[in-house]
């Protein structure tokens, strides 16, 4: 049976993301992962986190603040000195050999928010 799994705020922590889908059990391929956004700045693995997560087959993705800047230096290299400094400038180590178009599509398909299994 598919299980719900809820992760939020890996800051381009790959090695953090994959453990703790791993000592979870989660499965790829079954499971539904609610991301709660943030998978951008801090540590300089954000290209492989979001590889990891665009894997999930049954992914609920929420828009981070962290993703919400990193867009504009994805789409159009510009770069803001307060986003640069609270984590932006891992997230370009992350992409020395350029942004691919699916991870910036991944991150403008991210949902502001999500009302899953809403109960009355």
């Amino acid at each position: 049976m598919a299980k719900k799994f809820v992760l939020g705020d890996i800051h381009g922590a790959h090695r953090a993301l994959r453990q703790c889908l791993s000592r979870s059990g989660f499965d790829y391929a079954h499971d539904h992962l609610i991301f709660l956004g943030d998978v951008c700045d801090g540590w300089p693995e954000t290209r492989e986190s979001i590889e990891e997560l665009m894997r999930i087959r049954h992914l609920t993705c929420l828009l981070g603040n962290h993703d919400q800047l990193a867009l504009p230096w994805m789409k159009m290299g510009q770069i803001v000195s307060s986003w640069f400094n609270q984590g932006g400038e891992a997230t370009m180590k992350s992409y020395e050999k350029g942004v691919p178009a699916s991870h910036i599509a991944f991150l403008e398909n991210a949902l502001p928010y999500a009302i899953i299994g809403a109960r009355c």
